[in-house]
């Protein structure tokens, strides 16, 4: 009875959830992806799809150094986080450029150089503009916003800015999510866009052209261009251009410049410890002594030195040989049938061809010497026999 109560109660159950399932209404969520591998290396990747979208080109590029290629004229370069890193000569050829009519965009951030080496830029200073960078409690206050839910949809420091391009003409709302802005000289006639904390942008004319400046470019990476009308903004900054030159700077700051900015009385220190060092070293050792090259002996000097050491060695007859065989050679070429003969009859005969005595000869072709007396006296018995033969 037990058991057919639990599967009756179990249908019920089973039937319960299913009408649940049933009258239940099903949303369709939309989750994005992860940020492709493209994405991540540019982060300006939508920008570039955005603006190639409306029928203009784009060329990427990277680091400074491709400035030596001028932009050609009627495209418009995007300067990206070269803040402070144009020379004199770099920036005045931008200038001629854009008096030419060039249209040409810059911001104010250089992630690559610490806040201390982003004091001034050239362009920036030449139209009286300075960036006015965040503190920490502009940041720790943004965080508050975000914590309490008062910051934007598209990031804490999304308020919008209202723009309107000409009288008339529609506003847009943009929002820029850094907090850095712009300091103006004195009042433009051109564009100025600002929000609560001040401008953001400042567009000026010069000559046939229109130099562009804001305090940040975030508003048009990946993650913000979409924010209210970020893009709309960006496509009227480079809709008058035939072609967009996107130019990113990557040249950091070099090792030894940190070091140098960082560690400089560290690094001070340890190069005078190494030169003290070295000194030191010098003076103990004393001065260096040049080392002179020895003279190129003559010929003869080699052959004394190798018969002085056959004669330590006890082996002098080696000296000897050779001349013997060189007058038994001669002798045998000489004289027919001497190979043949007694010693005693090839001595007399060498006695009678040299006009040495017969001991003489004996001796200078078999004896051995036992001092270098002797050795120079069998020597030159040899050679008197070879000469005369």
């Amino acid at each position: 009875m037990k058991r057919q109560f639990w599967r009756v109660l179990g249908v019920l159950l089973l039937a319960g959830l299913g009408w649940l399932l049933w009258r239940m209404e099903w949303v369709e969520l939309d989750q994005g992806a992860e940020p492709t591998a493209a994405a991540k290396r540019n982060p300006y990747l939508a920008a570039e799809q955005f603006i190639q979208a409306q029928g203009r080109a784009v060329r990427n590029e990277m680091g400074l150094h491709q400035l030596k290629q001028a932009p050609e004229q009627g495209e418009v370069l995007w300067l990206i986080d070269a803040y402070g890193a144009l020379s004199r000569d770099q920036a005045e050829e931008l200038l001629n450029w854009v008096w030419d009519g060039g249209l040409l965009i810059m911001t104010g951030q250089n992630p690559y150089r610490g806040p201390e080496s982003l004091d001034a830029d050239y362009l920036f200073d030449f139209f009286g503009v300075e960036v006015t960078r965040p503190t920490a409690r502009t940041n720790q206050a943004t965080v508050i916003d975000a914590i309490l839910g008062l910051a934007s949809d598209c990031g804490s420091w999304m308020d919008p800015a209202a723009v309107r391009f000409m009288p008339g003409g529609e506003q847009i709302q943009v929002g820029f999510p850094e907090p850095s802005f712009l300091r103006l000289e004195q009042a433009q006639d051109a564009l100025v866009l600002s929000d609560h904390r001040g401008p953001r942008l400042a567009q000026f004319d010069y000559g046939a052209g229109r130099v562009t400046l804001l305090a940040d470019s975030r508003l048009w990476t990946n993650p913000y261009i979409s924010c209210r009308d970020n893009a709309y903004l960006l496509w009227r900054l480079v809709g008058d251009g035939q072609s967009v030159r996107i130019l990113r700077n990557q040249e950091a700051t070099s090792l030894w410049q940190l070091l140098w900015q960082y560690a400089g009385w560290s690094l001070g220190l340890t190069l005078a410890l190494v030169l003290l060092y070295l000194w030191r070293q010098g003076v103990r050792f004393g001065p260096v002594v040049v080392e002179e090259t020895g003279q190129r002996r003559r010929f003869m000097e080699h052959i004394q030195a190798s018969a002085r050491f056959l004669w330590r060695h006890r082996q002098v007859t080696s000296l000897l040989e050779p001349l013997r065989a060189e007058i038994e050679t001669r002798l045998t070429q000489r004289v027919p049938g001497y190979g043949a003969w007694p010693e005693a009859r090839r001595y007399e005969e060498i006695a009678r061809l040299t006009g040495l005595p017969e001991s003489v000869v004996a001796q200078a072709m078999t004896a051995t010497p036992q001092d270098e007396t002797r050795l120079t006296y069998y020597v030159q018995d040899l050679q008197t026999i070879r000469n005369n033969l």
